[in-house]
């Protein structure tokens, strides 16, 4: 039953694949596709030029300039510039700004800004932002205005409150404190 199982999803990995790479030869010159189907880059349909509209579906690791709509990968998802939609992976990682949400079950990553929501089983980072970081470990950012529920919370300008065993905020009422911490 296991052999049968691992046969179909190999069928209709190979069937989407190649309705993918139909898809990617018919991109128009702004180097976009609709689909992106990726093992570990640059094992995948179209390069880590190309911008994904649609949906990227990674194995191990996709790489693409800019993704729209939903992001899934078993491993992690990596975004060379920016963001607009839902990404769920192990670990997500975005270069540039970011707009939606991230889940990742170990780690959520913007270095731009972020508007939007990055829940984390250890750690979520942006550079900067607004709107709600969830991690089991860390939540940290630059200049947040929002949320941050974790362990430790870190923001060098936080407007908002922070709820957390050890919360960092240069700008809050007190630069640590212990269970919140809030700034204007």
């Amino acid at each position: 039953m296991i052999e049968r199982s691992a046969h179909v999803i190999a069928a209709v990995l190979f069937i989407a694949a190649t309705l993918a790479s139909a898809v990617a030869r018919a991109e128009p010159p702004t180097a976009s596709a609709t689909v992106q189907l990726a093992l570990l880059d640059p094992v995948q349909v179209v390069s880590e030029d190309t911008s994904v509209e649609g949906l990227r579906f990674s194995v191990l690791r996709g790489a693409n300039r800019d993704v729209s709509g939903l992001d899934v990968s078993a491993g992690a998802t990596r975004t060379l510039g920016s963001l607009r939609g839902l990404q769920i992976a192990a670990a997500n990682d975005v270069d540039g700004d970011g707009a939606g949400i991230q889940i990742g079950l170990f780690a959520s990553y913007v270095e731009g800004e972020l508007r939007g929501l990055q829940l984390s089983g250890i750690a979520s980072r942006a550079g900067r932002g607004s709107g709600g970081q969830i991690a089991v470990g860390l939540s940290d950012a630059t200049v947040w205005q929002g949320f941050q529920i974790a362990l430790v919370n870190r923001a060098r300008e936080m407007h908002g409150l922070q709820i957390g065993l050890l919360n960092f905020n240069e700008k809050g009422f007190l630069p640590v404190f212990p269970f919140f911490n809030y700034g204007r």
